[in-house]
Formats: structure tokens, sequence, C-alpha cells
């Protein structure tokens, strides 16, 4: 082979190599797949923003893409959007009816934090049956919390006390169950708990609030 031909070759070989690339990044930007996986990389790193835009361009290119309208919800309630993020749990749920991560994160990330205990309770009722009550302590405590915050108090301690049952060692409910003692009137009840609560590692885990009622309300 001369040397004009091996240059030949070369080229030719450069030229295929950059059209394979091309195709690949091309696939790539139309593939679904992956826009859900660079934007799941985002969330991993609190990218957020950059999240949602990767789930979106996702759905664009697979409007019935369950897992991208799941994980673009969680992005968006997380960015506090929560009007965006409960579109997108319905579509899920519409989607995929028996998506019981969809239906408990939708009552614990949207109706919960905006003031909606009712739809809370509905969600959790379903989540609950869609999964094995004795597997899901936190389902159960979510649901007393929201029913506390009804005032349905003897029904809350009821759904706290069986997900303690379940799991004993769950600092958050026995703060919620605290939380439903005081609202009863059941001061020395209340300071077990939260003291409980304390040696449970609350404070490392969700903040100070469990401390300030313990100076509020027990002397501590």
């Amino acid at each position: 082979m001369t040397k004009s031909q091996i240059r030949s070759y070369r080229v030719t070989q450069l030229a295929v190599l950059m059209i394979l690339i091309l195709l690949t990044a091309g696939c790539r930007k139309n593939n679904p797949w992956y826009h859900y996986k660079d934007a799941t990389a985002k969330y991993q790193l609190g990218d957020f923003m950059g999240a949602v835009a990767g789930y979106t361009r996702a759905i664009e290119l697979n409007p019935g893409f369950t897992e991208a309208y799941y994980s673009r919800a969680i992005c968006q309630s997380r960015l506090g959007s929560y009007d965006q993020a409960l579109n997108d749990f319905n579509k899920v749920s519409e989607l995929d009816p028996t998506h019981a991560d969809a239906i408990f994160n939708r009552a614990f990330y949207v109706k919960e934090k905006t003031g909606d205990f009712e739809g809370a309770i509905e969600d959790y009722n379903r989540f609950l049956e869609l999964r094995n009550e004795e597997e899901h302590p936190y389902a159960l405590n979510n649901r007393g919390y929201a029913r506390f915050r009804l005032g349905d108090l003897q029904a809350a301690i009821k759904d706290i006390n069986q997900s303690l049952d379940i799991d004993p060692a769950n600092a958050y409910a026995f703060r919620n169950r605290a939380l439903v003692y005081l609202q009863m009137g059941m001061d020395s009840l209340a300071c077990l708990d939260l003291k409980k609560a304390t040696d449970l590692g609350y404070e490392n885990l969700y903040g100070e609030d469990v401390r300030e009622m313990l100076i509020r309300h027990c002397g501590e």
C-alpha cells in the first residue's frame, strides 16, 4: 500500500468514526432513557432545576414515561413547586393507578405541605391498601399526624401506636405522639415521648423542635 493509499485509508477511517460519533450523539439526544439517567444524576447532586429539565425532555420524547413524571414530581416538590408536583403525581396515578410510591409521596410531599390533610389521609389509605400495613410504619405514622392536624386525636394515637409497635425506633413517631398527648392535656406522657425521641437522635435527623418542646412543656 502506497503512502497516498494509507493517507486515504486513514481519512476514510476518521470520517467513518466521526459519522458514528454523530449518530451516537443523535441517538442519545432522542433517547428518553438517556435524558432520564442524566436528570437522575443531576438530582443526586442536588441540581433539582437541571433534573426537572432533563425529566421534561424525557417526557417530551415519551409522553407515557411514568417514572419520569414521578421523578419530576419529587424534584418539583423539593423546589416548592407544589402545583406542578401535584400535576405530575396525578399523571403517574393516571398512567399507573397501582404506583404506590407516587400515592405515598403525593400525600407526604404535596398534600401535607399544602395543608390538605384530608387528601393526605385518602392517599395513605390507598397506599396501605396496596402495601402490607405491617411493612409500612411510616405511612401509619404519617396518617396519624394528618389525623392529629384534623383534630381526630383518638384515631391519631391509634395509628401512631400501631406504627411504633412495628418500628419502635422511629424518633419522628414519638415526636408526633407527643404532639397528640400535648393536645389531649397529657403533658407527662408527652414529655416521656419527647425524651425518647431525643434519645433516638431526633435532633440530628430532623431538627431542634423536640428540644424546644422539652424546654417549653417539660422544663428541660
